[in-house]
């Protein structure tokens, strides 16, 4: 499965072309099932009381921010991460961007 936001902002529009081709690339490399993997675009760092962590924007209906929940039951998961600051130079932003995977080397049978 894969969560992109239907609506991006400008700088998520690169981070979700990059998801998608991931999640293609990590699809037919490694044998997956699209109910193997779940893969996020643009995720952001949020508060919860357990300290912080990654947030996704779900369009449709319910279009708000949901936690990313790590499950075990999945072969691999990622989510691209971005920093809270964006540093401006003339009509560009630029924007730290992080990529995290997590994956289930018995189940994957490959090294990613």
């Amino acid at each position: 499965m894969l969560i992109v936001r239907t609506s991006p902002s400008q700088f998520e529009i690169p981070i979700n072309d990059v998801s998608t081709y991931l999640h293609g690339k990590i699809l037919s490399e490694l044998g997956l099932s699209t109910n193997d993997i779940k893969g996020y675009g643009c995720t952001y760092l949020g508060k919860s009381k357990n300290g912080k962590r990654p947030y996704f924007y779900e369009s449709g209906t319910n279009k708000d921010y949901k936690e990313v929940l790590f499950d075990d039951k999945l072969a691999l998961m990622y989510f691209f991460g971005v920093s809270d600051n964006i540093e401006y130079k003339g009509a560009f932003g630029f924007v730290g961007v992080h990529l995290v995977i997590r994956s289930e080397e018995r189940r994957v049978g490959k090294e990613c």
